[in-house]
């Protein structure tokens, strides 16, 4: 008797550890690394025409983008996202986009009080699972990419609708590598953003989304057809199974693609926000991915509406959209410009306050403007301000926008 509750005990020993090791497998599969999870699915995945070089920094597409943040808090009005947070959100969404000329028009926020969308930990599933699709229908701006900014507390997720997209949720925070990041205020918000804008996963048609495209090729070859369907981001196996965390390293021994060639980059990935990467390891898009945004803001019908776009040659004008009781264009120019940025709305403004930033939002200048007549100009004078690449924020009542200058 004493044997067999013995080699009882054991055996239940072994299946334990072999359930508890099955778990730590599917946790390490499903949650990216341990770290940023994304839910997205692409939608009609159009092979837009890719620039593959031709972009050029003086000749590009000024794209204008409304968003609206939808931020969920207790019933009782506390917790969630604060107001320092949020801005740390504008601040990257600016950073990641504008570099392009893709801007955004923030509209006024809205307030979710719920206790339940509050401790929800599923809202950032994918569509069909959880409450993200009930979440998207909660009084959505029809002018506007809606952005559902979950508290801290929850399980780190972040989803958009599809690929286009006008709705899309981020949530909860994890701690990988010793690293405890709030999504919202970190790269994974721009990962969405590009969903929402047409981009797709670097690793589409490998691994984890082998169902979904055909695998891109380390080569290159097919970049343009397979993978994200962008020819200058380098074929993805799915980084975060190989990734060392200390400076972001790549070291792939066993992730190979259809013609037997290990998938290796470095940096990993090109650091690229599109790729499933630890949090610290997201930096940047390519002028390829750029162009496929553009394309899709310019003809997605999902799209339309709420999103518009006018080229700038080099010290011409550029015009970006306001929503104002209606409809509000606001005209700058030259850009770039050496002594002064002009700024004609096509209405009467008042209390206009316009802030000059850096890339990083330390503030250069600020300009005050009591009123501008409709289709008259005014003059900034930037003449003092250092060369470099700058954002222009424009503030009217609880409108915003955010426009890149360079100064000469």
């Amino acid at each position: 008797v004493i044997f067999s509750m013995k080699k009882t005990t054991q055996f239940r020993n072994i299946f334990l550890l072999l359930i508890a090791s099955f778990l730590m497998l599917t946790s390490t599969l499903t949650a990216q690394g341990g770290d940023f999870f994304c839910g997205t699915t692409a939608g009609v995945e159009t092979v837009f025409p890719q620039s593959s070089g031709s972009f050029q920094q003086n000749c590009v597409e000024n794209c204008s983008v409304n968003v609206c943040f939808h931020i969920i808090r207790r019933t009782d009005g506390t917790g969630g996202i604060t107001n320092a947070q949020l801005f740390q959100v504008r601040q990257i969404l600016n950073s990641d986009f504008n570099w392009f000329g893709i801007n955004f028009n923030y509209l006024p926020n809205k307030i979710i009080q719920s206790d339940t969308w509050f401790n929800a930990n599923d809202i950032g599933a994918a569509p069909g699972f959880g409450s993200f699709d009930a979440l998207i229908a909660v009084d959505p701006d029809p002018n506007a990419i809606n952005v559902y900014l979950g508290p801290k507390e929850n399980d780190g997720k972040g989803q958009a609708g599809t690929s286009p997209s006008r709705s899309m949720v981020m949530t909860g925070s994890k701690t990988w590598a010793g690293v405890n990041s709030y999504y919202p205020i970190t790269h994974a918000i721009s990962h969405e953003m590009g969903h929402c804008l047409g981009l797709l996963h670097t690793f589409r048609g490998s691994i984890i989304e082998r169902s979904v495209g055909c695998a891109e090729l380390v080569n290159g070859s097919n970049g343009s057809t397979c993978g994200d369907l962008v020819a200058d981001t380098p074929a993805d196996g799915v980084a975060w199974r190989n990734v060392i965390t200390s400076g972001c390293f790549y070291n792939n021994t066993t992730v190979k693609d259809p013609n037997n060639q290990l998938y290796s980059i470095t940096p990993v990935i090109d650091e690229n926000i599109m790729a499933y990467l630890p949090n610290q390891c997201m930096a940047k898009f390519t002028y390829g991915q750029y162009d496929r945004m553009v394309q899709t803001i310019k003809t997605a019908p999902v799209l339309q509406g709420i999103t518009y776009c006018q080229q700038s040659n080099g010290g011409g004008s550029s015009s970006f959209k306001i929503s104002v009781n209606g409809e509000m264009i606001i005209t700058t120019f030259p850009n770039p410009t050496a002594e002064y940025i002009s700024i004609k709305p096509s209405g009467f403004m008042k209390n206009v306050i316009i802030i000059l930033t850096d890339l990083a939002g330390k503030e250069t200048k600020r300009f005050v403007i009591e009123q501008i007549a409709q289709n008259s100009a005014y003059s900034l004078n930037v003449t003092d301000v250092q060369s470099g690449i700058y954002l222009l924020n424009v503030k009217y009542g609880a409108h915003e926008t955010v426009k890149k200058i360079v100064k000469l």
